[in-house]
């Protein structure tokens, strides 16, 4: 949960390329977490890596998540 709260801290500070770091390493503690999924796809979004926020969506679907309602309107997907 530090790296995941890391990662949501330098989300709200839109560092989103250290969001990504912090939420990638706490992929790897919690990868059932799906809050980690949403805010790595709206911080590769907020990067303009929109292929790369549609890439987190399509793995969420694969693990029968289902995405934040405002990320999918976000993204136009």
């Amino acid at each position: 949960d530090a790296y995941y709260n890391l990662g949501y801290v330098h989300f709200l500070l839109k560092k989103y390329d250290e969001a990504i770091k912090y939420f990638n390493i706490a992929f790897e503690f919690n990868p059932t977490y799906t809050d980690i999924y949403n805010y790595l796809s709206y911080s590769y979004n907020e990067l303009g890596n929109f292929s790369k926020a549609k890439e987190q969506v399509d793995l969420m679907r694969s693990k029968g998540i289902t995405p934040n309602p405002r990320l999918l309107e976000r993204l136009k997907y």
